[in-house]
């Protein structure tokens, strides 16, 4: 009575999930790295990063900068980054500023997110989402489109009125965007 004790039973055991706990690596803010990121993992940027990243999913902080291209399968952008983006799904924070291309198939764009380059949409069969399996390479040309030109010939002029003739008594009429040119100038009456 006074000298036993219940006997302690262990938690159950948690539940084993059919898929493994993500690994993520972090460059915290105030940390710079210089050199290319690959992986299967994924990466959380609150520092600077200066090169390319290949990885599964890419989370780049409000006070994260990255100088290099991104290939991901998801990528989400609350900081800076420097450099094309190609990637399946691609999250655009309202704080996010982006100066590079971006290949993507599914889009979701803040407003206040500022973008200086293109967006593309990468096609299904996995332009954007083959760069993320192993062996692949990290530099894939994004679709260069030819550059639109201003025309070379000025837009022609509205048909014009003719003129009323100069010493028949009636004053010239100016049409809109007619200039006026009179060869001889109407004769003065004698005096």
């Amino acid at each position: 009575m006074f000298g036993s004790k219940k006997p302690e039973t262990a938690p159950p055991p948690a539940p084993m999930s059919a898929e493994p706990a993500r690994k993520t690596s972090e460059i915290a803010e105030g940390l710079t790295v210089v050199g290319e990121l690959d992986g299967e993992g994924d990466v959380r940027l609150d520092g600077r990063l200066e090169g390319n990243v290949r990885c599964r999913a890419l989370v780049i902080g409000r006070s994260g900068e990255l100088v290099g291209r991104v290939s991901a399968q998801e990528v989400s952008v609350e900081g800076t980054v420097r450099g094309d983006i190609r990637a399946t799904q691609v999250t655009l924070a309202a704080s996010a500023v982006v100066v590079g291309d971006v290949a993507h198939e599914v889009l979701e764009v803040a407003a206040g997110a500022r973008i200086e380059g293109r967006y593309s949409r990468a096609s299904a069969d996995g332009d954007a989402a083959s760069e993320t399996k192993p062996g692949a390479k990290a530099e894939q040309k994004l679709e260069k489109r030819p550059a639109v030109e201003a025309p070379k010939e000025p837009p022609p002029r509205a048909p014009q009125r003719p003129l009323a003739k100069p010493g028949n008594g009636q004053r010239p009429q100016i049409v809109a965007g007619a200039s006026v040119t009179t060869a001889n100038p109407p004769a003065k009456p004698d005096a």
